[in-house]
C-alpha cells in the first residue's frame, strides 16, 4: 500500500517510476532520505533550431527610441503602472527598492494605472468605461502611443486594449520598461505627483 504522505515523497515516487526504478509503493520514510539517482540512456540527436525571429519595430520600443520621443508632438508615453510606482515611492509593483535603480517615470509620461481596466471579476471593462478608464489625448491617424510599465506585462495588456478593443492603430510597447529605464544612469527620471491633468 502506498504510504505517501508529503509533496516530496510524491515527486520522489514520480521520479522513480520515470527512471523504473525501485516500486513507489515500497517507498518509506528511510527510503526517501536516501540517495537515489537515476540513470538514462543518453540519445544525442542534432535538433536544428530556427534562427530568431526579426523584433518587430512596430510592436516595440527600445530605451534610444523611447529618450528619442520624449516631448515630441504627436507622440505620447503612457506608464500603466501604480501611482506610488509614477511618483517614485517604489521601484517595484511588490513595493521593494532596486539597488542602483531610481524610482519615478519618463518624463512627459501620461499615467493610466493598468488596474482600471477591469472589473471586480477580473475582466476588461466595457468598451464606454474603457475609454474613461484610459483617455488619451486626442490622436491623429499618424500619432503615436508608447506604453511601459516595470517589465512589460502590464504595457502589453494596456497595448491589447488600446487597439484591439479601443482601436487605436500606432501603439508600441517600451517592453524593457522601468526595470531597463530606472536603471540606465544617462536615462531621465521624473518624481512628483500625478499632474491634475493626467
Amino acid at each position: 500500500m502506498l504510504r505517501i504522505r508529503s509533496g516530496v515523497r510524491i515527486l520522489a515516487a514520480e521520479a522513480l517510476r520515470a527512471c523504473q526504478g525501485p516500486n513507489p509503493e515500497l517507498l518509506t520514510r528511510r527510503l526517501a532520505r536516501r540517495r537515489l539517482s537515476c540513470s538514462a540512456e543518453t540519445v544525442q540527436q542534432q535538433t536544428e533550431i530556427p534562427p530568431l525571429a526579426e523584433r518587430d519595430a512596430e510592436l516595440f520600443a527600445d530605451l534610444p527610441a523611447v529618450r528619442e520621443i520624449i516631448g515630441r508632438a504627436g507622440t505620447t508615453v503612457l506608464d500603466v503602472r501604480s501611482e506610488a510606482e509614477f511618483v517614485g515611492e517604489r521601484f517595484w509593483p511588490s513595493g521593494g527598492m532596486q539597488p542602483g535603480g531610481r524610482a519615478g517615470h519618463i518624463p512627459t509620461a501620461v499615467h493610466r494605472p493598468f488596474g482600471q481596466l477591469y472589473d471586480a471579476r477580473g475582466a476588461f471593462l466595457p468598451v464606454e468605461e474603457l475609454l474613461k478608464a484610459m483617455p488619451v489625448p486626442e490622436l491623429e491617424e499618424e500619432d503615436e502611443l508608447i506604453t511601459y510599465c516595470t517589465v512589460g506585462g502590464r504595457a502589453a495588456t494596456a497595448w491589447y486594449v488600446l487597439t484591439e478593443i479601443l482601436g487605436h492603430k500606432q501603439v508600441r510597447v517600451y517592453d524593457g520598461s522601468w526595470a531597463e529605464w530606472g536603471l540606465s544612469a544617462d536615462a531621465p527620471v521624473e518624481t512628483g505627483k500625478v499632474p491634475a491633468s493626467a
